[in-house]
């Protein structure tokens, strides 16, 4: 499972370049969700280019009895190694500041606007909550009405986090 991980993060490094952050989001029973931001190309790629780039990457380096399927706005690389397994991605573009998505869609690169915050500014916003409220951030990811709603894990972790900075505001 992590030697799986291991070797995407490594083939996402290596042929996604330049990637800003790759970020864990998620970490359920059977399944991890990932952030990947990427910084803007020095090979001045579009955005939609870089998103075929991020779907061919996860492509070439599927390992036999693994498949890679495009939904609610992210790639999943599912499995099995001794027991099922998942690996969510989703794209961002760019750095601390994305306003972008990237995703597959009937067969095609999409790009569309994020319309929330970036996990980068969520997870920045994060820094100023105690160890209970991170956790309780995390757990609510799990939440089966959370799920229904944000089935892509970045757009529930951001709604996690905006759940969290109105109960400490106290509303």
């Amino acid at each position: 499972y992590s030697v799986r991980w291991a070797a995407f993060y490594l083939c996402i490094q290596k042929e996604v370049r330049p990637v800003w952050r790759i970020r864990r989001i998620y970490n359920g029973h059977n399944g991890r969700a990932y952030a990947v931001t990427l910084k803007k190309s020095w090979k001045k790629k579009a955005f939609l280019e870089r998103v075929e780039d991020f779907c061919i990457c996860l492509k070439n380096n599927l390992r036999e009895g693994e498949k890679l399927v495009c939904r609610d706005r992210a790639f999943i690389v599912s499995g099995i190694c001794g027991e099922d397994y998942s690996f969510s991605f989703t794209l961002e573009g760019y750095k601390k500041h994305a306003n972008m998505i990237g995703y597959y869609e009937n067969g095609q690169a999409r790009q569309d606007l994020i319309r929330r915050m970036s996990v980068e500014t969520a997870c920045k916003w994060m820094n100023s909550c105690s160890h209970l409220e991170i956790e309780v951030t995390k757990f609510r990811m799990n939440f089966r009405e959370m799920i229904d709603k944000f089935p892509n894990p970045a757009d529930r972790f951001v709604n996690s986090v905006n759940i969290t900075k109105r109960l400490k505001r106290g509303y």
